[in-house]
């Protein structure tokens, strides 16, 4: 092997500590596939960035900078960028556009499309004028690019015709699988960070009629404080008071793989809208990473990615009856081969080189 590729981490990857977010688990799965085909791969992450999301967290960066990663001030990126011998750029979504246009004057660009940024805009109410803006970046990213990877033949075929003409390369999102856990699983989790625009009523409604009927089972809520404005408002505070329910937030990357190992299930429920219809659900990844079966809805972007699905899909809204089915199959472990399936292809699909194969050349 030869060459290097620098991945350009819009968020903090697992390895650093605190709460993961997608585009975080992104940059260490393109990190390590990168690593098939280079002699050297260098994580890059903003120092902005860095002390943005440490602030944010209250100082709970768990974790020192990683030798194989690099933390600079973005305004010493172009700097960076001429230091080094000609080399591989990796920019997941088109907000450092900017950064890969210089690059793409001495290095070769890979553009990675993790999700239809035009869409999560349009559903969080944005002006359409920013979401001409996103479009306009978004292209100039395809142009700059070598080539384009795609998270998922939905993403494809949402691109399709922007992406016509360009070397495209499809790799689902795959956080890395968790060693394996001895602990028993006695618990059943839901909930999780959704977007603010994301009615999540029906959810604790559902699982608080579910916990009340079944005090049996123990129960984690990974949900934030519900407000007083917020719809469920008194679901949260229903649950928050039984005493099988466990309320968590803001877990570290660690504690949240420690968290799955002891639970038999997930429930990872919404109603379906124009944005989590593209989505591929980090939760629901990571559950299954970690050997979890997962409760979920028909229509995601995660319909297309195993068959059999690791869990159940429900074509209708949620109802106590669902969760207790899918309790009672997961306990008996229904699920087990699904499951282990799910887990061979996340597997698989970190092993890939195609996304950068050749470019090291």
């Amino acid at each position: 092997m030869s060459g290097t590729c620098y991945v350009i981490a819009n968020t903090l990857p697992p390895d650093f500590g605190w709460q993961v977010r997608a585009r975080g688990v992104r940059a260490e799965q393109l990190a390590a596939q990168a690593s098939l085909c280079f002699e050297e791969v260098r994580t890059v992450l903003f120092l902005e960035r860095y002390d943005n999301l440490k602030n944010d967290r209250g100082l709970a960066i768990l974790a020192t900078q990683r030798e194989d990663t690099t933390i600079i001030p973005l305004g010493a990126f172009n700097a960076f960028v001429d230091r080094q011998e000609p080399a591989t750029f990796v920019f997941s979504q088109s907000e450092f556009v900017e950064e890969a246009a210089y690059a793409a004057g001495r290095h070769q660009i890979v553009y990675d499309i993790l999700a239809p940024s035009e869409v999560t805009l349009r559903q969080s109410g944005a002006a359409e004028e920013a979401i001409e803006q996103l479009r306009i970046r978004h292209r100039r990213m395809i142009k700059l690019a070598r080539r384009v990877v795609v998270n998922g033949e939905k993403s494809a075929r949402f691109f399709a015709d922007e992406l016509a003409g360009q070397e495209v390369v499809i790799a689902p999102l795959a956080p890395r699988l968790p060693a394996p856990s001895e602990r028993r699983r006695t618990h059943l989790l839901f909930g999780g960070p959704f977007p603010r625009w994301t009615d999540v009523t029906e959810m604790f409604r559902t699982m608080s009629a579910y916990a009340a009927a079944n005090p049996d089972v123990p129960i984690l809520m990974m949900a934030a404080k519900a407000k007083r404005e917020d719809a469920n408002t008194l679901e949260y505070a229903a649950m928050s008071l039984m005493p099988q329910v466990t309320p968590l937030w803001n877990l570290s990357a660690q504690n949240d793989t420690e968290l799955l190992s002891t639970c038999f299930g997930f429930v990872d429920w919404a109603p379906l809208n124009i944005e989590r219809a593209h989505t591929t659900s980090l939760r629901t990844l990571q559950a299954v990473a970690a050997g979890v079966p997962v409760l979920h809805q028909m229509g995601t972007g995660l319909d297309v990615l195993w068959d059999p699905f690791p869990g159940e899909r429900l074509e209708n809204p949620i109802t106590p009856g669902d969760v207790h089915r899918f309790v009672e199959k997961a306990r008996a472990g229904a699920y087990r081969e699904a499951v282990r399936g799910a887990q061979a292809a996340l597997q698989g699909w970190r092993a890939d080189p195609s996304p950068f194969a050749g470019l090291a050349a």
